[in-house]
């Protein structure tokens, strides 16, 4: 799909152009109401964008075009007086309780995958075996980290980041061309900001302040666990592969606004944990099984070392959306595919 210029990098002035242009791109009739019928406000604009959205009324390139508009006007699903994160009573922070999950693919599964997917036995080996693990609790993020949210970190901390393309996206799309080191920045930030910040919600602040958690990249387990939950699913819903389900192995060829793909919400609330950009992970790439004891699995300060990303991003095949799907790539990679979630942790 491509895109009209002005839905990235110039300004949509006003509502009322925001609601022509809408109307010109996707046919559509309905107008939002407001108390005063010879204008549309901004606010209403975002109500209904937001809700365009979210309740997937639209074919997914129309969401997205959508999505796009409502970067220049204000994303409002985001506090700009919170960081820019999500403005919910856990700031985008969800939950997924301790407990063990199937991690990876069984070895006798695989000649079935590469059937239905495609690919050689090299691409699904890194996966096995499967393997149980047992995770204590923690919270992920319900959105990737947006470009708001990278760019407003980069502002108040005076951070360089790796690459300048990483200041460039919309607000409301994937932060991407991030380092691994970025990553980690803008985490290690997050964490001192939230443990100061007076109306950080609870229980996110009890356990930042008194038990010494800390907002960090989640480890591959706390990635797999929170995408495919506790079952084993090949994807985020299910085992079956859906385009309108999420950014990836379709013609839209680039970001999207961050939960366009309703459909693919998954048991825990979870947004764009298949497609969109791939997320790094704060895990060194070593093979199966995951040993959570194993300290040099997650050494932050290794260096020269490959670092795990998962989830697919919106220009691969669905292959790589698979949950269990892991991308080794050197800290200093960065591409208009990569980005990052964040999660809160004991460790």
């Amino acid at each position: 799909m491509t895109r009209p210029l002005i839905f990235r990098g110039q300004k949509v002035e006003d509502a009322r152009d925001a609601y022509l242009v809408t109307q010109a791109l996707i046919g559509t009739t309905d107008r939002p109401q407001t108390k005063d019928k010879g204008c549309v406000s901004v606010e209403c604009m975002q109500r209904w964008f937001v809700h365009l959205i979210e309740t997937n009324a639209l074919p997914a390139n129309e969401r997205i075009l959508i999505g796009d508009i409502l970067a220049t006007l204000g994303d409002t699903r985001f506090d700009p007086t919170t960081y820019y994160l999500p403005k919910d009573k856990t700031w985008g922070f969800v939950e997924i309780p301790a407990g063990k999950f199937i991690m990876g693919t069984r070895q006798e599964d695989i000649p079935a995958l590469m059937k239905k997917f495609g690919g050689d036995v090299n691409l699904y080996e890194s996966e096995t075996p499967q393997h149980l693990v047992d995770l204590p609790r923690y919270f992920i993020a319900r959105y990737l980290v947006t470009g708001a949210q990278f760019k407003h970190f980069v502002k108040v901390s005076h951070y360089k980041p790796d690459d300048k393309d990483s200041l460039r996206e919309p607000d409301n799309c994937p932060a991407c061309y991030v380092t691994w080191r970025d990553a980690i920045a803008y985490c290690d930030w997050l964490t001192k900001t939230l443990k100061k910040e007076q109306k950080t919600p609870e229980p996110l602040a009890s356990l930042l302040r008194k038990e010494q958690w800390r907002i960090t990249l989640p480890n591959e387990p706390q990635w797999e666990k929170a995408a495919r939950t506790t079952d084993g699913r090949l994807f985020a819903w299910g085992d079956e592969f859906d385009s309108d389900k999420a950014n990836i192995d379709s013609n839209i060829n680039t970001t999207s606004a961050v939960g366009c793909f309703p459909k693919g919400t998954n048991h825990y609330g979870l947004q764009d944990m298949t497609g969109n950009v791939w997320e790094w992970t704060r895990s060194v790439y070593a093979n199966y099984p995951y040993n959570l004891k194993d300290k040099k699995r997650e050494d932050l300060k290794a260096k020269n070392v490959a670092r795990v990303l998962r989830g697919g991003a919106f220009g691969n095949n669905k292959r790589y959306a698979r949950c269990a799907y892991r991308l080794r790539l050197s800290p200093d990679g960065r591409s208009k595919y990569y980005g990052f979630r964040v999660a809160a942790s004991p460790f």
